[in-house]
């Protein structure tokens, strides 16, 4: 059997044998690309003459796959498949070109959210924003299909060849998430429409028949994909609270997705956090987890916290007020006490004197 290197070697010799004619000059490549939780995989890169812009295939499963006893032959031809199936005219030439215009790509804008500790080396050259535990990054998404999307993210270096903002980037990438159908459904109604094939109800449509402050529900895009960004969405944030009728948790489950639970339902927030790194550890890739810090969204306010620091600050404010409570019964009772004090020894004045007049 070979080794990792032997492997990629094994693809970069054999791979055009399973390519049409077109790709005879093709030059390959292997590139090491941090993902999500600053993960490294290794992508394979087959580039014709005059392309600028070539998917990354990754080879990690593949290379797991060999390793289960699959053969080489049979691997490199799914590899050959996936790289036909990018060769499309939606990701051309002409799109290095489009990509410098940033009119041209803006509605093609999309935030994706992550764990600002987890990504520390991912996001050195990105450009982002935090929120929270939070960092959103930004991706001009070249290509979307029900497959997945075909995308490249925004580095300060294309970031200062737009000549735009950090802030106008901002607010391009949420308008431009707000046309991806952003949806919020109950979680019994998702798991059922997954199961029968039926479209969920969208309870952001105004659908009339659900009850505030039950159960969980499950905030994304459409596709389902990249949608835990939407959190960031003032609007939608409102909306869900007169939805659910109150102040609510987010349990961060996945890049593509979040878990919004009211607070009027009795789970504790131990709970909830156990949940969501259980899950994590068990049900999610790490490329795709997003956090384990459920996170509080409290309605009045407009603001989006770590709950588990939003209760240990306002357990210290609770105890501070009952500090300062007491500190002026404290006060109080001094100047009682030297109230009464200097009433004895006024007292004790008096008849001093007194005695010394009856001495007389």
């Amino acid at each position: 059997m070979m080794n990792r290197k032997e492997f990629q070697q094994y693809l970069q010799e054999t791979i055009k044998d399973f390519l049409p004619e077109s790709y005879a000059d093709a030059k390959i490549t292997f590139n090491e690309v941090i993902k999500n939780n600053d993960t490294h995989l290794t992508g394979i890169s087959i580039a014709k003459p005059g392309e600028h812009v070539v998917p990354n295939i990754y080879i990690e499963n593949f290379w797991n796959n060999y390793q289960n006893g699959k053969n080489i032959d049979e691997i490199v031809g799914d590899i050959a498949d996936m790289r036909i199936e990018y060769d499309t005219p939606g990701i051309g030439p002409e799109v290095a070109q489009k990509i410098m215009n940033y009119d041209a790509v803006k509605e093609s804008l999309q935030i994706r959210l992550c764990d600002t500790q987890e990504n520390q080396e991912r996001l050195a050259n990105l450009v982002h924003t935090e929120h929270s535990d939070f960092s959103a990054t930004y991706h001009v998404n070249l290509q979307e299909t029900e497959e997945g999307t075909a995308s490249m993210a925004v580095t300060q270096d294309l970031l200062k060849t737009w000549g735009v903002s950090v802030d106008q980037l901002h607010q391009d990438a949420l308008a431009a998430d707000m046309n991806r159908n952003p949806m919020f459904c109950e979680m019994g109604n998702m798991m059922e429409s997954m199961m029968f094939g039926v479209e969920p109800k969208n309870l952001l449509d105004g659908n009339p028949d659900h009850g505030a402050g039950m159960g969980m529900y499950c905030l994304s895009n459409s596709a389902k994909i990249d949608g835990a960004g939407l959190i960031l969405q003032e609007n939608i944030m409102q909306q869900i609270g007169e939805i659910v009728g109150g102040d609510f948790y987010i349990l961060p489950s996945s890049c593509h997705e979040v878990i919004v639970v009211p607070k009027a339902v009795d789970i504790e927030l131990k709970e909830l956090s156990a949940m969501v790194q259980q899950i994590n550890r068990t049900e999610v890739s790490r490329e795709d987890r997003l956090s384990d810090h459920v996170q509080h969204y409290d309605r009045k306010e407009a603001v989006m916290e770590n709950a588990e620091k939003r209760a240990s600050r306002l357990e210290k404010e609770k105890a501070e007020t009952k500090a300062a409570k007491k500190s002026i019964h404290e006060r109080l009772g001094e100047k009682k006490q030297q109230s009464v004090a200097k009433k004895a020894e006024k007292a004790v004045e008096k008849a001093v004197k007194k005695d010394k007049g009856q001495e007389l």
